[in-house]
Order: C-alpha cells, then structure tokens, then sequence
C-alpha cells in the first residue's frame, strides 16, 4: 500500500548530484564509432529536482547530441522515493565529421548548439529506492523511456523491503550493462 499523505516526510533527500555510471555503449573494436550517454538527478532545495539525459554519438560523417532536461518535485516517504517530472526540454543538434567528446562536465562547451527552447509541460512520475546515498528506480529508464524490467518485477509485494526486494535491488545495482544506480557524488 502506498504511503498516505500524511506519512510523506519532510526530510528532503541529501542535495547534490546523483550520477548513474554510463559505460560506453560503442561497438568493441570500432574506431570511427562512439556512442556515450550521461545520466542525472540534481537534488535542489525545497524538494524540487533536475534530471538530464544526454547522448553524444559520433563517427567519420557526423557527430550528434542528444538530450532531455526534466525538472520536478520528488516526495520521500521512509526509503521510497517519487520523483515527479513536470516539465522538459528536449534537442538534439549534429555537426558534419567526427568530434572529440568534450571534457569536463557540461557537454554544450565546445559544440556548436545551444540548449534551444522552453520547457514544456510534462507529466512522468517513477518510484525510486533510497539507501546508502544512493537512488534505484524499481523500473528501468533512461532518458525518460521506461521498460519492462527492474526491481518491481523481481518483488513479491509494493513496498516491502523483504528477502525478494532485497535480491532483486542487489542485483539491479551491481549491472555494468545498463545499471539501475543512481550514486550521490557531491554538492552542488
């Protein structure tokens, strides 16, 4: 049963970024191909948050960038998490040729594309697991498109923290290939 309104906590999640480990997803053994992703969840004050996506993909005739910016509220209930996205601004811009991944931490430096428009309204609400500092969607997405796999279908009962949940958060957690983790790695 989900918690009742008056069992959500004020308590705000520690502030900071929560990054999810992003491998490349680049073919073994290519060297005009590049595909790398980048994932994640500013926790702000006043329970509001900003999660981004982005993609950088490249070869010998074009690079291009990808990205979804979404911002919202969260509500933390004990260890449960509701992240609650209601805007978004999404783009994507290519270049002909290949391009060097930029360094550092904002992928716009150093690419000849803005972050254009306005956010538009846009509802989409995912449960998260919250321990040790770090965040765990029971349902797998990225860039804001859900599948059907996670933690929720490898549970016995909806917020329940027993032997099952426990399996299935463990494993989750430690994927290389496409990993369900958010770690908090800092302020901000």
């Amino acid at each position: 049963m989900p918690p009742k309104t008056s069992e959500i906590s004020p308590e705000p999640l520690p502030r900071g970024v929560y990054i999810r480990p992003s491998p490349p997803k680049s073919p073994m053994m290519t060297k005009d191909f590049q595909l790398i992703w980048k994932e994640e969840i500013q926790i702000q004050e006043d329970h509001k948050f900003l999660k981004t996506w982005m993609e950088w993909r490249t070869d010998s005739k074009e690079t291009i960038l990808k990205f979804k910016l979404g911002r919202g509220e969260y509500e933390k209930s004990g260890p449960w998490v509701l992240l609650h996205t209601k805007e978004i601004l999404q783009g994507s811009c290519q270049v002909s040729g290949s391009m060097d991944l930029p360094k550092g931490k904002d992928w716009f430096i150093g690419f000849p594309c803005e972050k254009k428009g306005d956010f538009v309204s846009f509802t989409h609400k995912l449960l998260y697991h919250f321990r040790d500092k770090n965040l765990v969607p029971l349902k797998y997405e990225s860039g804001y498109v859900e599948s059907d796999f996670g933690i929720v279908w490898e549970s016995n009962k909806a917020y329940t923290e027993d032997l099952l949940f426990e399996k299935a958060r463990t494993k989750f957690t430690k994927k290389e290939f496409q990993p369900h983790v958010y770690y908090h790695v800092k302020l901000d």
